[in-house]
């Protein structure tokens, strides 16, 4: 019931996500026809400037009990293993994808191991972003998630408690420098 899937943009403007899509194929598949649509994104649903959106399963129930941006009766990460994509339908182009799992057949560069249930995996804020370092109020914390050399093990780490980041929650600006248990938003309003 907590499956989530955060999508982040670097960008310094708002993105309209007008034809694309959250396609997802079973981990050991190779064939194009396989990949199946689990959201479909209309005009005017968007990604802020340096902003966050947030993909969950209906009546997901997540940590610190956050709300998805949207919401889809069949979102669902398979444990073992799964190929996960953002396509631009009407660019027939492929933005993004990850995969996990033994036997998994795509992705980008090196499949991701599995991990434990209760944790998730996140794009590293940069390069050198570990596992300390992007933890809550280390120096990477609040910086986004950019790093993509096209080789998922690279760009991927295990994060012991899942931080789902939502569009209209707490977004950085601060660069992790906040205190007193604040955190900041892109617009630069301590919440």
């Amino acid at each position: 019931s907590d499956d989530f899937l955060e999508l982040h943009s670097s960008l310094g403007s708002q993105i309209d996500l007008a034809g694309y899509e959250l396609q997802i194929r079973a981990a050991d598949s190779t064939e194009l026809k396989d990949w199946q649509t689990v959201f479909a994104f209309k005009k005017g649903q968007t990604i802020g400037a340096g902003g966050y959106l947030l993909l969950a399963r209906d009546k997901a129930v997540l940590t610190g009990g956050i709300k998805p941006d949207h919401t889809s009766a069949t979102f669902a990460l398979n444990v073992d293993g799964l190929q996960l994509r953002i396509y631009d339908k009407p660019h027939t182009l492929v933005h993004d994808s990850v995969a996990w799992g033994v036997g998994t057949k795509g992705g980008e560069g090196a499949v991701l191991s599995v991990w434990p249930a209760a944790h998730s995996m996140e794009r590293r804020a940069s390069k050198g972003s570990t596992r300390l370092t992007m933890m809550p109020w280390a120096k990477d914390w609040l910086i986004g998630n950019d790093a993509d050399s096209n080789d998922n093990k690279a760009d991927f780490i295990e994060r012991f408690t899942p931080e789902p980041q939502t569009a209209g929650a707490y977004e950085p600006a601060c660069g992790g420098t906040c205190t007193g248990g604040k955190y900041c938003n892109y617009k630069g309003k301590g919440v």
